[in-house]
This record gives C-alpha cells, sequence and structure tokens, in this order.
C-alpha cells in the first residue's frame, strides 16, 4: 500500500457535500456543464440515483454512498526506463526493478510533472500507480511536484498490481525475445502469448477488474467529497492502451491500431455531463482529449460510463 488516504469525519463530509455541492451545482448550470436549472436534479459528477447505499460511519450514524465521478482521469506512462534504452538490461535485471534513466528523472520533472500539475489545476488528487519501479519513480516525481504548491491535496497513492507491464516471462533471453516480438506483430498483440509470460487479453483481463475498483472508489468520501476531484493512474504503454479498451470498447481491431504514448506521456479522460428529461437525471461520461485521441491514433467514441 502506498500513502494513507485523508480521512474525514461524518461531519466534515457532510459540510462539504451540502455546501459545495450547492455551489457546483450552481456554478455548472452557469457554465453549462449540466442542462438543467431544476434545484431538485443531480449535478454532473453524480449517476442518475446518487444515493445507492446507506453506510455505518464509526460514530454509528448513516452516510449515503454516493458516486462521483472525478472531473479528470490522467494516464501516465512512465518516463524512460533502462530497459527503454538497453534491451539486454532485461536478460540481467527482474522487469519490474528496471529504473527510468537520468534523462527520464530529467523530463519527469521538467515536463511531465508541469503538464500533470496544470491539468490539477489546484484540485483534489488521487494517485494509482503499477508497482514497478520505473512506474513509482515517474508517480513520486510528480507527487513531489504537486505537493511544491500547498494549494493542492494529494489525497494519497495506491500500488495497483493490476496495472504493471505485460508479463513476458522471468529474466528474458534475448534471442528468444526477439522471435517472440517478431511473431506477435505477426500475430496481433491482443491474443499473442509470450513464452512463459502474457497474452494482450490477460492484460485486459486485470486492467477490467481495476476499472471496477475505481468505481468503488468513487463511492469513497475520504476520495470524492471534492466535486471536481482527480484521479492519476500511472502505468505502462501497452497496460494504458488495454485500459482504455475496456473503458471505451473498442473491437480487437481497433486496438490493433493504436499505438503507445511516449514515455511521459500522458492520455487526459474528460468527465462530461449530460441531462436527460426523460429521466429527469444528470448522465456522466468520459470522453478522450483530442490531441491524445490524435498521437494513440484512439478511435472516435463517446462512452456513457
Amino acid at each position: 500500500m502506498g500513502n494513507a488516504i485523508t480521512t474525514y469525519t461524518p461531519e466534515t463530509y457532510t459540510e462539504q457535500h451540502s455546501e459545495n455541492g450547492k455551489k457546483k451545482r450552481k456554478q455548472n448550470n452557469q457554465n453549462g456543464h449540466c442542462h438543467a436549472n431544476n434545484e431538485n436534479t443531480n449535478y454532473c459528477p453524480t449517476i442518475s440515483n446518487p444515493i445507492q447505499h446507506q453506510r455505518t460511519s464509526p460514530l454509528g450514524e448513516i452516510a449515503p454512498t454516493v458516486i462521483r465521478k472525478p472531473k479528470r482521469i490522467i494516464l501516465v506512462r512512465h518516463e524512460q526506463s533502462l530497459g527503454n534504452i538497453d534491451e539486454l538490461q532485461y536478460t540481467k535485471i527482474p522487469d519490474w526493478k528496471i529504473p527510468i534513466t537520468d534523462a527520464g528523472r530529467k523530463h519527469g520533472k521538467e515536463v511531465t510533472a508541469k503538464n500533470i500539475r496544470d491539468l490539477i489545476d489546484n484540485k483534489p488528487v488521487m494517485f494509482y500507480t503499477s508497482p514497478y519501479k520505473r512506474t513509482m519513480e515517474t508517480c513520486q516525481i510528480i507527487m513531489d511536484a504537486c505537493k511544491e504548491d500547498e494549494r493542492n491535496q494529494v489525497l494519497g497513492m495506491r500500488e495497483e498490481p493490476r496495472m504493471v507491464e505485460q508479463q513476458f516471462g522471468n529474466f528474458q533471453n534475448e534471442e528468444v525475445m526477439k522471435k517472440a516480438k517478431t511473431e506477435r506483430w505477426k500475430y496481433g498483440s491482443f491474443f499473442y502469448r509470450f513464452p512463459n509470460g502474457e497474452s494482450g487479453l490477460d492484460v485486459y483481463n486485470r486492467a477490467a477488474t481495476f476499472i471496477n475498483t475505481l468505481f468503488r472508489d468513487f463511492c469513497n468520501p475520504n476520495i470524492n467529497f471534492d466535486d471536481d476531484y482527480i484521479v492519476v493512474i500511472v502505468t505502462h504503454g501497452l497496460t494504458l492502451r488495454l485500459f482504455l479498451m475496456r473503458w471505451f470498447q473498442f473491437s480487437v481491431e481497433e486496438f490493433e491500431n493504436t499505438v503507445n504514448p511516449e514515455n511521459g506521456g500522458t492520455v487526459v479522460m474528460n468527465r462530461m455531463c449530460e441531462y436527460d428529461d426523460a429521466s429527469q437525471s444528470t448522465k456522466a461520461w468520459f470522453e478522450v482529449d483530442v490531441e491524445s485521441r490524435r498521437k494513440l491514433k484512439l478511435p472516435e467514441h463517446r462512452q456513457h460510463i
């Protein structure tokens, strides 16, 4: 586990929910984020029926659990690693212990961290990261940059093993891996299984279970107390694309046409909102920003989840 998540008392949560919620509803309607003027309608981040179930606080009080989707989900590929510049390192160092390079560290501090800090825009932020050394180092650089500005509130960091790199076996044999990677391009990266390792489908399946965990965290008042909180996920190139494939329900053929972001590259999923007159509720979903779609060659998708 990473750093502990900041906790809030039921009284603090209730005050945040009631006062900030009213302000946000008013602001969202004025900005056109939600197409509704009815005070009884739900505001953007929640789904149609925000109170899904009740939970009992340690004080014995009943507090509602609200599914409040973050304003933005930022996916980050780790900075340049030793394996990116010398694949022979995989024959000597376990994949999960491969560090980032000095150039990667420099790029992380001067470019990636600043870009993400601008995207966070002084909102509460929750970090998830693959527990590989290169992703942990990248995540720490970003978190340190956020903490430099006291207006930023880092809620915590959680190690997430389901978002690790595709498994290629243990210590890699150079000749075996060259042959396997050549076969993969002919066979297709989604279904191809590396000897003693994983297929893209295996990574897809674990990314799917992680998405289920994210939605449970969207109900956590220690995380979702602010309507515009941010989620940052630091992971690996292929895993990032398979996460997007599952979330937006790309076909296998569409996935095969996508490419990895560069080291330190980001993909931004922005929350969108729409008021539905028939159900008298606000629907919230995510769309990938135009620049990210262009760089990764993603298909056009608008998914209401």
